[in-house]
């Protein structure tokens, strides 16, 4: 056993070591393999690395919070402004991983069309997770007229979309969509809980929101709906249209009815307003005529006294001419 296996296995916890039976030294195993330890020194050590990493963190601007430690911040607004600091001290290590991935894909994209340039009617599944989407592609198709889509012709470029995709992050999201949604109105919770759900890392999630979509009535995007679907879509609409139609027919009917409801109504208040105009011009006249009558009556009761009067007189002095 050559020196740097020994001290492998001696670092080992499970380590083996073989002694020579035709060693020299013929002592006692505890006397011919010694390992010595200086435990008083291990604290000292330890101390010294945590010093060394404090001093890394503090140098590169990365505190507790950042790394999922305790710290002195309690507040969640207070860890996420620390998180936000450690992220823009790690801007410039964080660019130079995304142009590296950038590259590594364009470096890959660029192999792969190379690849596939020699290959004919080549046959490519998109949204292969999605059943809905799910769509056959031919590339390098050999038709009567040509090549069609030409992969040596294709012209792309890799664009890493700046948002994390990781579990914990994802995580996050979901917690906090679903405590916006807890303080939202009963109807507003459930034209957003598919949003929440497709946040949440759930087996067979596609399904479940379909089924979730399904009961709350949301409709699909054209382009997610399969052909079938599309054909049922198209005749609820047209089914919709014609109760539509139906209604508003219906709805006409109802005004026409009521508008000539409203003319009867008018043309009878209008004859009740004719008829009370007569019936007052009628009662007017017969007021004018009674006062005529009135004065007419007054004036020959008066003339009636007079006269009276006239032959109470002429009898009295006809009575005084009498000689007795």
């Amino acid at each position: 056993m050559s020196r740097a296996q020994l001290l492998e296995e001696v670092e080992r916890a499970d380590g083996y070591i073989e002694l020579n039976p035709d060693r020299r030294n013929k002592k006692t195993l505890s006397e011919a393999l010694q390992v010595q330890q200086d435990f008083h020194i291990a604290s000292q050590q330890f101390q010294v690395m945590q010093e060394s990493m404090k001093l890394i963190q503090d140098t590169m601007g990365i505190y507790a919070a950042f790394l999922g430690q305790e710290g002195g911040a309690e507040s969640g607004v207070a860890i996420a402004n620390l998180v936000e600091q450690g992220a823009t001290t790690l801007a410039e290590i964080n660019d130079n991983y995304r142009f590296g991935s950038q590259l590594v894909g364009e470096l890959l994209l660029g192999y792969i069309l190379e690849d596939m340039a020699g290959q004919a009617n080549r046959a490519i599944v998109i949204h292969r997770d999605d059943k809905h989407k799910r769509k056959t592609v031919v590339v390098n198709e050999q038709t009567q007229k040509g090549r069609n889509n030409d992969i040596s012709r294709l012209r792309a470029h890799i664009a890493l979309a700046p948002v994390q995709q990781t579990a914990a992050y994802k995580a996050q999201l979901a917690e906090r969509m679903m405590q916006l949604t807890a303080q939202l109105p009963p109807e507003v919770q459930a034209a957003v809980i598919d949003l929440v759900a497709e946040l949440s890392d759930i087996p067979n999630k596609a399904e479940f929101m379909e089924r979730v979509r399904g009961a709350l009535g949301t409709p699909k995007d054209p382009e997610d709906m399969s052909p079938e679907e599309q054909q049922a879509a198209m005749e609820k609409q047209r089914q919709e249209q014609a109760q539509l139609e139906l209604a508003m027919r219906e709805m006409a009917a109802k005004v026409e009815k009521l508008e000539a409801e409203a003319q009867r109504a008018s043309a009878s208040a209008a004859r009740d307003n004719a008829s009370a105009d007569s019936q007052r011009y009628a009662n007017a006249k017969t007021q004018a005529e009674t006062g005529v009558i009135l004065k007419e009556m007054e004036r020959l009761t008066q003339e009636i006294e007079g006269i009276k009067r006239q032959y109470g007189d002429a009898l009295q002095a006809q009575i005084e001419t009498i000689q007795l």
